[in-house]
């Protein structure tokens, strides 16, 4: 229902609804809201003021073509290509694998999925969704893709990624059963870089000395500004699992500005479970972790932040009580004491948090709220995890 206390109905010949509701582009939006109403233009992308479906005349990125004819209007690309189904994405990559592709509208698969094999060029998903796949979008991410601005709805966006991912999410639940395998609610495994981006999933890996990971089973890359909420959990011998990341390994094998909302649980000989990283011989910086980590078998390992640790661990902190110490600088803090900081480094109930936090990457809210990050994608005020 809209208000509609004026009753204008200014079409000619009028028809049966009134000005407020009319939708001359069939496109969901209001004429009254919509930037361009008379051409559909659902995700109202506008580079100059008058949507970018309607300028017959701009030429925003000046690549000769004016933006109603562009598929990337922002982006000096004669070579963008707009996509406008899955099938055409398969097909488009099969022609140009190095090619770059901009998705024009969102897409569900209502068929089997085999993923992609392998992706070299550029996905810019223009903040659209691609949901109900049977299997990850892609198999491999190669090291000089870019994947950029996209939702990936019931599945991983690849198993492996060597390359540069910016503004992405993926919702799921995701397991794995073999020997050595990895599961995360993004990736399997990144070697590449990973940033502005989160997982709202649940994994598990069954398989003796598997990984898993809320956001990414086995890291050799860099992670920032990310997420994840969601459990992970691993069940066999020898297995690891994280809140965020199972392992993080050197190379890059870094983690900054991070956070993992769920709870972490191994069960088997020789497991280890950390609330935020799992085994760590890298880099941990300005996270924090706040579900609790679990574990059970003989000589399982246990940490609230970081299961076992043979890295470096700095500013980073997890909620007390949720799981033992796992290394130097796993700061313990009461729930009460990450929430009350409104600003990096203030002294809080007792405990100064936060110190070498950057609130250009961190918005601190009150009193009585955790640090959230600025600029990663939105997460879904729908969803209950959202709402910690």
């Amino acid at each position: 229902m809209i208000a509609n206390t004026h009753q204008n109905n200014t079409i000619t010949p009028a028809n049966d609804l009134g000005d407020a509701c009319d939708d001359t582009g069939n496109d969901g939006i209001a004429d009254l809201n919509d930037n361009c109403p008379s051409i559909p233009n659902r995700n109202q992308r506008d580079s100059n003021g008058d949507g970018d479906v309607c300028d017959h005349d701009t030429d925003t990125d000046g690549d000769g073509r004016n933006d109603a004819e562009d598929a990337c209007p922002t982006i000096s690309d004669t070579n963008c290509q707009a996509v406008h189904s899955i099938a055409n994405l398969t097909m488009m990559i099969g022609d140009d694998p190095n090619g770059y592709f901009r998705l024009a509208d969102d897409m569900m698969m209502n068929t089997s999925w085999a993923s992609i094999a392998s992706f070299t060029g550029t996905l810019d998903g223009d903040n659209y969704t691609i949901s109900n796949l049977s299997a990850p979008l892609f198999g491999q991410i190669g090291r000089a893709a870019t994947v950029t601005r996209i939702g990936i709805i019931g599945n991983v966006l690849a198993r492996g990624n060597q390359g540069t991912i910016a503004h992405v999410y993926a919702m799921g639940n995701h397991s794995c059963s073999t020997t050595s395998c990895t599961i995360g609610g993004l990736f399997g495994e990144n070697y590449g870089s990973i940033t502005n981006s989160y997982a709202i999933s649940n994994s598990r890996c069954d398989g003796e000395n598997c990984f898993s990971g809320g956001l990414v089973g086995f890291n050799s890359g860099a992670i920032t500004k990310s997420y994840a909420i969601g459990n992970s959990v691993c069940n066999a011998t020898s297995c690891v699992s994280g809140g965020l990341v199972g392992q993080s390994v050197p190379f890059l094998g870094t983690i900054a500005d991070a956070y993992a909302a769920g709870n972490s649980t191994c069960s088997g000989r020789d497991c280890t479970s950390g609330g935020l990283v799992g085994q760590n011989s890298n880099t941990v910086t300005n996270s924090y972790a706040l579900g609790k980590s679990m574990c059970s078998g003989a000589s399982c390992r246990l940490g609230g932040l970081v299961g076992q640790n043979l890295g470096t661990i700095t500013a980073s902190y997890r909620v007390q009580n949720n799981g033992t110490d796992g290394g130097t600088g796993d700061s313990n803090r009461i729930l009460a004491q990450l929430q009350c900081p409104t600003y990096p480094g203030e002294r809080c109930l007792g405990e100064r948090t936060y110190a070498g936090w950057d609130n250009r990457t961190w918005h601190f809210g009150d009193n009585s709220t955790l640090p959230i990050l600025i600029s990663s994608p939105a997460c879904p005020r729908f969803l209950p995890a959202c709402r910690h």
